[in-house]
């Protein structure tokens, strides 16, 4: 899977900083990301004290929708997750970064990224397309917006 080769050249004059987002900038993307979460669950909490009787299914399903379904159904639609566009950064296919990644990729990066936590972001950097764990196995590449 190449990149873009005017990207690499167009990088080769920038330091990685200015050009592919670090560290920093996905731990605050994912602490932006975990306040949009708990306002998720305020808000279906709001909503089901509403009614005398919420099925328990449905509770079920919310919280599917937040702690797994959130982040794969935005970066697949979007390319980006709510944090990731307050910090500027969007996520796209490592082989043709002019589309999204799809939903089961989108899925699996973040399944490893849960599962993997930190030693996942902390591979960031160890590349010169700041690739974490699950962008290489999931074929994405973040980029600043």
């Amino acid at each position: 899977m190449q990149v873009n080769d005017e990207i690499l050249d167009y990088q080769e004059e920038l330091p990685i900083e200015d050009f592919f987002p670090g560290v920093g900038d996905r731990i605050k993307a994912a602490f932006f990301d975990s306040i949009v979460m708990v306002g998720f669950m305020f808000l279906f909490s709001f909503i089901y004290s509403q009614f005398g009787h919420v099925d328990q299914r449905l509770k079920i399903l919310s919280v599917l929708f937040v702690f797994v379904l959130y982040d794969p159904i935005f970066t697949a639609l979007r390319g980006q997750t709510i944090g990731h566009q307050i910090q500027g950064i969007i996520v796209k296919r490592r082989s043709n970064q002019a589309k999204n990644i799809n939903l089961f990729a989108a899925f699996v990066r973040y399944m490893i990224k849960v599962f993997l936590g930190v030693v996942s972001i902390f591979t960031v950097g160890g590349n010169r397309q700041n690739l974490a764990i699950h962008d290489m196995v999931s074929d994405s590449i973040v980029l600043f917006k």
